[in-house]
């Protein structure tokens, strides 16, 4: 725990810490830049309760242990959230949620059944792949999806891509209006409802495929 701070100018990063097993910043309000948690094999809890704001991405992946992602009143990530290859976590929420400047991934999240975003109206890329319980995921302000991609990412100009979520069984996307690039929802053998009643343009290709 480091139970006063309450912003960074620069990044926060945790990585490659064997024994760690939480970590706690009940004050933080706002980073610089980046908050990154990597590589922890312990971990099992991150909590940051009061931060309003991430001035870069927000990166957690790579636990075998991580259960409880905590973070009530996020309103806004600049950069983007990348949360990838925790075994453990079966839960996302983000409760206060509104914007992901550059999107959102999520890869490999072994034992996640639901994601809530109920919140989030403005996203750059939303890129859902390979997780294999995912069964719920609630996007319900979401109005418009961009095509932002990083240099690392491969995602190019896919604004949307919902793929190889084998237990995912519907995708509700109600106030959904703008997609900026190309929309893909490809190999979810599960899925058997798509609601996008609101839907009025997408600036690339749609594809849906099983």
């Amino acid at each position: 725990s480091i139970p006063i701070l309450e912003s960074t100018s620069g990044y926060l990063d945790f990585s490659l810490n064997d024994s760690l097993q939480s970590i706690d910043l009940p004050n933080l309000k706002m980073t610089g830049d980046d908050l990154i948690v990597s590589r922890n094999s312990q971990l099992q809890t991150l909590r940051v309760a009061d931060v309003t704001r991430i001035n870069g991405d927000l990166i957690v992946n790579s636990h075998q242990s991580l259960e409880l992602l905590e973070f009530p009143g996020l309103r806004q990530i600049d950069g983007a959230a990348r949360i990838t290859y925790n075994d453990f976590m079966q839960e996302l929420r983000f409760p206060a949620l509104k914007d992901i400047g550059h999107g959102l991934t999520l890869i490999h999240n072994n034992a996640l059944e639901s994601i809530d975003l109920s919140e989030v109206d403005s996203t750059g890329m939303l890129f859902f792949q390979s997780n294999e319980t995912l069964n719920e995921i609630r996007l319900d302000g979401l109005e418009w999806i961009g095509s932002w991609k990083g240099e690392d990412e491969g995602y190019v100009n896919k604004s949307f891509n919902l793929s190889e979520n084998p237990n995912l069984r519907k995708i509700e996307l109600p106030e959904l209006k703008s997609v900026e690039s190309d929309m893909r929802i490809s190999k979810n053998l599960a899925l058997k409802e798509i609601g996008l009643p609101n839907l009025l343009e997408i600036g690339g290709d749609f594809e849906l495929d099983k």
